[in-house]
């Protein structure tokens, strides 16, 4: 799970973010359902690749950063270093 804030839209383009709120989901059985892709390409009109994309490469971003090896050339190791890949 993502914790707040840690996702954020700022800087994100219109078609993307529109993309990324159209789904919807609902409660069952105590698990959350979210809508099908089929679904949602046809409340959208089109596929949401855009946001598939950027739910993928966030998931990438989040399974990658605890085994992230850092140049020394890029910091200094006696500074605490404070990586954030999606600027928030």
């Amino acid at each position: 799970m993502y914790s707040k804030f840690e996702v954020g839209c700022e800087g994100m383009y219109d078609k993307l973010r529109k993309e990324l709120i159209t789904p919807t989901y609902d409660f069952r059985n105590g698990r959350i359902l979210i809508e099908s892709k089929d679904d949602i390409k046809q409340r959208l009109g089109y596929s949401p690749d855009h946001a598939d994309c950027y739910v993928m490469g966030v998931y990438g971003l989040r399974r990658a950063r605890p085994h992230i090896q850092l140049d020394d050339r890029y910091y200094n190791k006696d500074e605490t270093l404070d990586y954030e890949p999606l600027g928030v």
